[in-house]
């Protein structure tokens, strides 16, 4: 038996510790889900198992952190182009969205943009006094101060007051009577709720307990 030094054997330990840390450093994914037949109903060449999900890192909150809810916009802006939309609601993780489709304007598609991704859209179905609407309901997602959208969810929790209070959504849309864009936050609590309105570059106009 050959006799190796205490010294190279530390070095050798020392070695494998650091490739193992810096295998563990890796960009987090999902596992797929492993729904395939055992390996003896399969036929020959089909994969062991499914491939994993590599997952984007999350941006943070996009109602309370300062800068996300842009870049949340920023992203879906430089997928789709400056597209118009019919209204959008945003959550702490996620965003969902109806969008005209710019070479067919008669139709709506709607999208889910989570985990630093658009999904695959969804088509929404329309009525003939939706199509005759559409034109005075669409916006562009840059008519939005985005940018103020942590602001206004601070602003929400200390106007209204509420014991442990959290911005759970926020819905962009054109209001009924005067087509005017408006933003509206839903704050909730465990004892009250609440919202704050505003308009589409942030000016204050309401807060008011349910």
């Amino acid at each position: 038996m050959i006799s190796v030094p205490w010294t190279a054997r530390r070095a050798g330990v020392v070695a494998l510790a650091a490739v193992a840390a810096a295998c563990s450093v890796s960009t987090p994914s999902r596992e797929g889900a492993n729904d395939l037949p055992p390996a003896e109903e399969r036929d020959s060449g089909e994969p062991e198992v499914q491939t994993t999900e590599t997952m984007l890192p999350a941006p943070g909150n996009f109602l309370l952190d300062a800068g996300v809810a842009q870049q949340v916009i920023d992203d879906i802006t430089d997928e789709l182009g400056p597209v118009m939309v019919r209204s959008i609601d945003i959550y702490d993780q996620y965003a969902i969205f109806d969008a005209q489709d710019p070479t067919i304007p008669e139709n709506i598609d709607t999208y889910t943009y989570r985990d630093g991704k658009l999904e695959d859209p969804e088509p929404v179905h329309v009525t003939n006094r939706d199509l005759e609407e559409l034109p005075m309901r669409v916006f562009l997602l840059s008519d939005v101060r985005w940018d103020l959208v942590a602001q206004l969810s601070q602003t929400a929790i200390s106007q209204l007051g509420i014991e442990d209070a959290i911005v759970n959504h926020m819905g962009v849309d054109r209001i009924h009577d005067t087509l005017e864009l408006r933003l509206s936050l839903s704050v909730t609590g465990p004892r009250r709720s609440g919202s704050l309105e505003a308009t589409a570059d942030g000016t204050v106009l309401e807060a008011r307990l349910f």
